[in-house]
This record gives C-alpha cells, structure tokens and sequence, in this order.
C-alpha cells in the first residue's frame, strides 16, 4: 500500500479533530434540547395537577353559571401561567375520545391579539392522535415534541399532559381530558444552536492547538531540510549558479562556479560580479543594465582566473518582494560554458563546408564525365546506324542491332547521371510552358507501346472530366516522369494490361492538385517481358526527385509478378 504524504496525513487528522468537534457541539445541542424539554414537562405536570376533579365535573355541570365561573377561575389560573413564561403562547384544556381522537375545548387561553379559536365549550378542529391518548393515560407523563411550521411560521413546542384520571368515570363516554399548550421555539433553538456552537468551539480549540503547534513545528523543520536540499542540489550543480545584490555584490557561488572559473567560493563572495566579465564592466554600466533589466538569456565573454577568456550563455531572473509584486533586490544568474559547444559547432561548421565541397566536386566530376563520355558514345551509335545501312547476314545484323540498342541505353544513363547531378547540387529547374495533357499522356502511351512492341501487352489511357485540358507544366519532365514509371509497370509484368490514369484531388486558388495512377494487371501469357521495358533504379530516383520539384508526393509503388500499382500527385497551375 502507498505511503500517505504528509499533506495527506494532515487533511485526515483535520477531518477527525473536526468530525470529534461537531459530534460535540451536537451532544451538547441535544443536551441544552433534553433540558428544556424537562422544564417544559415539569411545567405541564404542574398545570395538570392544579386542575382537581371538582374543576372538570363542573366543567360539564348543566349549570351555564356554574361552568361559566369555573372557566374563568381556569383561564385566569392559565393566564397567571402564560404571564410568567413568556414563551408560551396559547394553552387549552380539551376533552378528547380515546377511539377517535376528536377533541372538545373546555378551557382556552391565549394573548390578547389572538382571536379564541375554539370558543370554549365547543367541538374544536384540533385532532390527537389516538396513540398519543393512549400513551398519555397509560403513563400519565407529559409527551413535549417539535413542530416545524416553516421559513414563516418558525418553531412550535406543543406539549400534552393528561388531567386528572380520577374523573373518568363520571364521563358518560369513555374520554380522556388533556391540557396542551403552544411554546415559542425560536428561543429554545437559538439557545441550543449557541450552546452546540460553543461546545464545537471549544473541542476545536482544545483538540486542534496542539495540531497546530505540531504542524508549525514540522513546517519549519521542513523548510530548513528543504532550504538544505537546495544549498547542497545547487552546489553538485554542472552549471554555475550566482547571486548578486542590489551593489553588483556577490551573495551566493556555488561550487559549479567555482570550478568553471577557477576561484575558490571564498574569493567569488569577495568579488563583484561585473569582475567575472571578460571586458571591464564600469558601475554605471552594471547600474544601467540593472535598472533596464538584465536579458533574460544572453551569450557573454568571461574571464577565468588564469586570464583565459570563455563564451558562456547566461539565463538571469530578477528575484523580488512580497511574492514576486514589490521591488527587485537581487537577480540569479545560471552560467553555462560553451567553450565546449562552440568548439564542437566549429567542427559541424568545417565538416558541413568540406561535405558541400565534395558535393560540389562530385557534380562538377559527374557533369564532366557526362559530357566526355557522350562524345565517343555518339560516335559508336552513328556508326552502328551507319554499319546497319550496309549489306550484313543475319547474325552480323542482330550484332549491329544490339550495339545500337546497348549504345543507347548508355546514352540514357549518362543523361540521368547529369540530371541526378544537376537534382542534388540544386541547380535542376522546371521550364513551365502549356501543354495539352491529355494529348501528353496518349503520347507517353504510344512511345511506350513501341518501346514494348514485342510483348503482348495492352495500354489504355484515361483522364478524368474535371481534369483540366491545358496545364501550366514541364511538359517534358513530365512526359519523363510518366515514362519511366509505365515502363516500369510494364518491365513489371510478363503479359496484361496497363492503364494510365489522371484526376484531379484538389482545385484551389488557380492551383490543381493531379494525380496520376499506373496500374499493370498480368495474364502471365508470355514467359518473360521484354527487355526494352526495363527502366534503371537511377531513371526511378530521378523521378522522385522530379516529383517532389513539383511540390508532389509518391503515394503508392508496388510491383511484384501479378501485377504492378504506382500512383503520385504533383500541383501545376491553370492556363
């Protein structure tokens, strides 16, 4: 199980400390509710008690005289009991049927701005509950609850008690008489709310102080571990870290640098920081720079001990006041060497020339060679056409023919080696001019129906209706590109068919996006293709490398003896 972290631990201990609280602040709620409770019970008996049976038989006397000064003398004795607990509003004496729990008002008090509801005498709307009849006889004890009468309304204790059993039987009904009376709540809970808020007070008080001094306590060890923790992580420190006052004055060195300059951390806290720079730094200098704000990162000179001048990248950071808001009072500086870095970017520096140097040498060798080498190679292919003119048997003319064949297939490679040179060194251009590509495609197709005469092979070109007639292209690099990847889908198969696609994927701001596809389907009806179908893998590059000149993407090539698929996009604009 994962150890719990002293942020942890604390929230769990406040939890507890405040659930003992508020437990009790509540025990001593129901404390303060169970006393006056008992005041009001005890108040209650007394009223029963003072009610004798004489009081209540004549009560129901068939004497108005007699019943009406009874009353009174009740009334007056409720009256005295209402003016001496202010908190009671309206009382009644009812005589109530045990089975149904209808209720008859025999006395009523209540203050004078309340209107008597029920008139004495009289069957009252006031309904109890047969079980609390039955509770009140049978335990002859006062039965005090709580009424909630809402926002408005506020608190009601209304309390019962029975009357007086030795009269029961005089009733012709079988009846119970009960004195009830109304308090005012508002005072009772507010004193319970006061007694339980203080009871919470104090447990929190008394249980949470020595939490608290802990707590301080351990912060302030904590703080002194980590204060710790930082001097000795900035001191094993690579980078130098420095302090400076307000006065250029060094507060703080750690001991990265000390080893990168070559002081003793003694001797930095008894320099100025303007005294590490390599160029003399005046007062007024640092001054400026202090109130303007140092950079927050810069490539500076400094001096070492022994006088030897670094490069050195410095990240400064302004240190303040009340939290980062007041004024500045120092600044932090992290010091990196970059004798090492720059040393380094040198040598990337000299090896990036020497490499361009040999690229460019490579290019240059390679357009000679190109140039030299098509010179005599154009003489041996006009005196093979010459020599096939003459009068040769068979054998002496298939000789002739592929010395013409193998010359040009030279001549070819010596053009594409000029182009790659040309493509690399970055000196290869489109020479855009407006061309019909449907009738570019219909003559790539017809040349390389001719250069594949002998195989049995099929080719069908298509462009879609929303490519557009006229483009703005290379129309021979083009014508280039598609060549070389038909005849390699050809190469790719011994016998089938080869279809030459166009469509457009994107049409934006005058600019198309084409895409071509070339895919070859084999039957597998001759035994091998043919070989003037062969394209080199230099031809292929170079058509890559078109492709991307064109701001295009190679988006499928694949080829294998079933079948061949290369699909690509370039961007040309409209005529």
């Amino acid at each position: 199980m994962k150890a719990l972290s002293g942020r942890q631990k604390a929230v769990i201990v406040f939890a507890l400390i405040l659930t003992v609280s508020v437990c009790a602040g509540v025990a001593r709620c129901m404390h303060r509710s169970a006393f006056h409770r008992q005041n009001a019970a005890a108040g209650l008996k007394m009223l029963a008690l003072s009610f004798s049976d004489e009081d209540l038989a004549d009560l129901t006397n068939d004497s108005p005289a007699l019943r009406a000064k009874v009353r009174a003398e009740l009334e007056k004795r409720m009256d005295n009991v209402r003016d001496a607990d202010p908190s009671v509003k309206t009382m009644e004496l009812l005589r109530c049927d045990t089975r149904t729990g209808e209720a008859t008002c025999l006395v009523h008090s209540s203050p004078p701005d309340t209107p008597e509801t029920p008139p004495a005498g009289e069957r009252c709307t006031a309904f109890v509950k047969p079980e609390l009849i039955q509770r009140l006889v049978n335990k002859n004890e006062p039965v005090v609850h709580l009424h909630i009468l809402g926002p408005a309304g506020g608190f009601i204790v209304e309390a019962h008690a029975f009357v007086a059993p030795s009269v029961t039987p005089l009733r012709a009904q079988p009846a119970a008489d009960i004195v009830r009376y109304n308090l005012d709540g508002k005072t009772w809970f507010s004193e319970c709310a006061a007694d339980g808020g203080r009871g919470l007070l104090v447990c929190l008080i008394l249980m949470g102080m020595p939490f608290a001094a802990y707590g301080i306590a351990r912060r302030s060890t904590g703080r002194e571990r980590m204060i710790e923790g930082l001097r000795m992580a900035a001191d094993q420190c690579e980078n130098a870290i420095m302090i400076a006052g307000l006065d250029a004055g060094v507060i703080y060195a750690n001991g990265g640098l000390a080893r990168q300059t070559g002081y003793s951390r003694d001797e930095l806290l008894a320099m100025r920081a303007p005294d590490l720079a390599a160029e003399d730094v005046s007062e007024r200098l640092w001054m400026d720079s202090w109130n303007k704000g140092f950079p927050p990162d810069s490539e500076v000179m400094l001096r070492r001990k022994n006088g030897e001048p670094y490069p050195a990248n410095v990240v400064s950071t302004a240190v303040r006041r009340k939290n980062g808001r007041g004024d500045v009072f120092s600044c932090i500086f992290i010091i990196t060497d970059l004798t090492e870095r720059t040393r380094r970017n040198q040598q990337l520096q000299q090896a990036r020339q020497n490499a361009e140097n040999a690229s460019r040498a490579k290019g240059a060798f390679l357009a000679m060679m190109s140039h030299e080498v098509r010179t005599p190679l154009n003489g041996v292919l006009g005196f093979s056409s010459l020599l096939a003119d003459t009068e040769l048997d068979v054998r002496q003319r298939e000789c002739v023919e592929d010395i013409r064949k193998n010359g040009e297939m030279l001549a070819r490679l010596s053009a594409d080696i000029l182009d790659l040179s040309r493509i690399e060194s970055g000196s290869a251009q489109l020479h855009l001019d407006c061309c019909n590509l449907r009738s570019l495609i219909d003559d790539v197709v017809n040349s390389v129906r001719e250069t594949t005469a002998k195989a049995p092979l099929e080719y069908a070109a298509r462009a879609d209706a929303a490519v557009p007639v006229e483009i703005m292209v290379d129309s021979m690099r083009l014508r280039q590109i598609l060549a070389n990847y038909t005849l390699n889908a050809a190469g790719a198969i011994s016998a089938g068919k080869i279809e030459l696609a166009a469509s457009v994927t994107d049409n934006n701001d005058g600019m198309v996006t084409l895409r071509f596809s070339i895919h070859g389907v084999s039957t597998g009806a001759a035994p091998s293709p043919a070989p003037s179908a062969k394209v080199s893998s230099l031809a292929m590059t170079i058509s890559r490398h078109l492709i991307q000149l064109m701001n295009g993407e190679i988006i499928a090539e694949n080829s294998d003896k079933t079948g061949s698929v290369f699909v690509f996009s370039i961007q040309c604009g409209r005529c």
